[in-house]
C-alpha cells in the first residue's frame, strides 16, 4: 500500500469519525462525555499510524513469519490498551451512564475495518529481490 493512499486514507476516516463526534455533541447522553470521544479519535489515529510504520517495515522483511507476528502483536496490544483506556476513563470520571462506550465502539470499529483492509494490502507485499537473496547466503 502507497503511504500517500495510507495518509490519505486514514485522514478521510479521521476526519469522518470527528463529524460524528461532533454531531453526537448535540445528543444530552454522549455531551458530557466528549472529551473521552475526542481522546479515543487521537488514540486510535496514534495507534493506526504507529501500527501502519511497523507493519510496513516488516511486510518487506525476508522473514515471512515476522508481520504475521506484528498482526497478532497488534490484536493483542490493541485489546490491553482500550481496556486500560475505558477502565481508566471509568474509574477518573465515573460516569453516571455507559453511553460513552457507543461513540467509543464506533471509532473502535471504524479503526478496526481501516486496520484490516491496510493490513491485508500490506500482507500482500513481496519482499525485495535482494533482501531474499541476502538472507540465504
Amino acid at each position: 500500500m502507497d503511504r500517500s493512499v495510507f495518509f490519505k486514507n486514514l485522514i478521510g476516516l479521521g476526519l469522518a469519525l470527528a463529524a460524528l463526534i461532533f454531531a453526537s455533541s448535540f445528543i444530552s447522553v454522549f455531551k458530557e462525555h466528549q472529551l473521552f470521544s475526542w481522546a479515543t479519535l487521537l488514540f486510535f489515529n496514534f495507534f493506526t499510524l504507529i501500527v501502519f510504520i511497523w507493519a510496513e517495515r516488516t511486510a518487506h522483511s525476508s522473514n515471512h513469519h515476522a508481520f504475521s507476528g506484528v498482526i497478532f502483536g497488534v490484536i493483542f496490544m490493541k485489546m490491553v490498551l482500550i481496556v486500560l483506556f475505558v477502565l481508566v476513563y471509568s474509574k477518573a470520571a465515573n460516569p453516571e451512564n455507559t453511553w460513552f462506550l457507543l461513540p467509543f465502539f464506533i471509532i473502535y470499529l471504524g479503526f478496526t475495518i481501516f486496520e484490516v483492509y491496510f493490513m491485508s494490502k500490506l500482507g500482500r507485499i513481496k519482499p525485495k529481490k535482494n533482501e531474499v537473496q541476502s538472507s540465504g547466503q
